[in-house]
């Protein structure tokens, strides 16, 4: 029976040990204007857009170029599985640039979040390639202060009218220590690629959904592990027991 008790123990010990290795609960990072519905435009309006950044977001970029929000409609994508045209709500952000000169612009956010050790961040956000456009390519960004952490280099292309959802994610690296307190920043980037055909024609790509989720990375607990120790230990004393009682 005691042997039994002592087993089971060390057991239970071992799951805790396994379910309670630091503080792994995730936390959204507050984004100011993440699916670009800020401004309401007028539904009288058959296309309502703007040529300045979005609330919340600033203009970032060189040579000619525009940025904005427009409520977009099934002239500009496929009906989503809400009926909707854009990936989430009604509006979504545009980057439409020249290909002549290899002008970029792009959208930028400071976000009132501190980069911190031992966290792991993932950020997500959905691309559009709009019937208006030849699609542009991008980049998305997570930045600490003025350090690029982790990006995606253009790996979707969705098919016109589509969108697809790109996850930048980013694990602690001592090596980034002197980070260690620098606002988190996003860049979201049309990178003004030239398309396969047409002289004076634009390129763009559209942005929605935008989000960033902090995670703790687990470590163990003092606690946990003293407990976990103690319950080897009385399976350890289980065993001498036997031996000695052979």
């Amino acid at each position: 029976m005691v042997k039994k008790i002592s087993v089971l123990t060390a057991v239970l010990l071992a799951v805790a040990f396994i379910f309670n290795v630091g503080d792994a609960r995730a936390t959204l990072v507050p984004i100011v204007n993440a699916g670009f519905e800020d401004p309401i435009f007028d539904d009288s309006d058959p296309k309502p857009w703007t040529d300045v950044a979005p609330p919340g977001w600033t203009q970032i970029g060189y040579g000619d170029g525009y940025v904005g929000a427009w409520r977009v409609t099934d002239d500009d994508f496929n009906a989503q599985s809400d009926g909707q045209f854009a990936a989430e709500g009604r509006n979504v952000a545009y980057t439409e640039t020249p290909h002549q000169g290899w002008s970029w612009v792009g959208l930028e956010q400071t976000l009132d979040w501190e980069f911190a050790a031992d966290k792991h961040y993932t950020l997500s956000v959905d691309v559009g390639n709009s019937d208006w456009y030849y699609f542009s390519g991008y980049r998305v960004q997570l930045l600490a202060g003025d350090t690029v952490i982790a990006q995606d280099k253009d790996t979707l292309h969705p098919d016109w009218g589509e969108w697809a959802t790109t996850t930048v994610e980013y694990t602690y690296d001592p090596d980034n220590f002197s980070l260690v307190g620098q606002l988190l920043r996003i860049r979201l980037i049309n990178r003004g690629r030239n398309p396969e055909d047409g002289d004076d024609s634009w390129v763009g790509v559209e942005f929605d959904n935008v989000s960033l989720q902090n995670d703790n990375i687990p470590t163990p607990e003092p606690a946990t592990m003293l407990l976990l120790g103690a319950g080897l230990l009385g399976l350890a004393g289980v065993g001498r027991k036997k031996f000695f009682r052979k």
